[in-house]
C-alpha cells in the first residue's frame, strides 16, 4: 500500500488542481502552461506560508 506524507499529498493536490485550472480556464496551450505554472507557484507559496504560520503559532 502506498503511504504518502501530508506534504506530498498537498503537493500532489496542488499539481492536479493547477493542471485542471490551466486546462479549463485558458484557450491556447501557451496560456494554459503559463497559468498552470502560476497556479502551482501560488499553491506552493500558500502551502509553505500557512505551514510556517502554523508552526509559529503552535511552537
Amino acid at each position: 500500500m502506498l503511504r504518502l506524507d501530508h506534504i506530498w499529498v498537498s503537493i500532489l493536490l496542488a499539481l492536479l488542481a493547477s493542471v485542471m485550472l490551466g486546462l479549463v480556464t485558458k484557450r491556447t496551450d501557451r496560456e494554459r502552461v503559463r497559468y498552470g505554472l502560476y497556479c502551482f507557484a501560488c499553491f506552493m507559496a500558500a502551502l509553505f506560508g500557512i505551514g510556517w504560520f502554523m508552526k509559529l503559532l503552535h511552537g
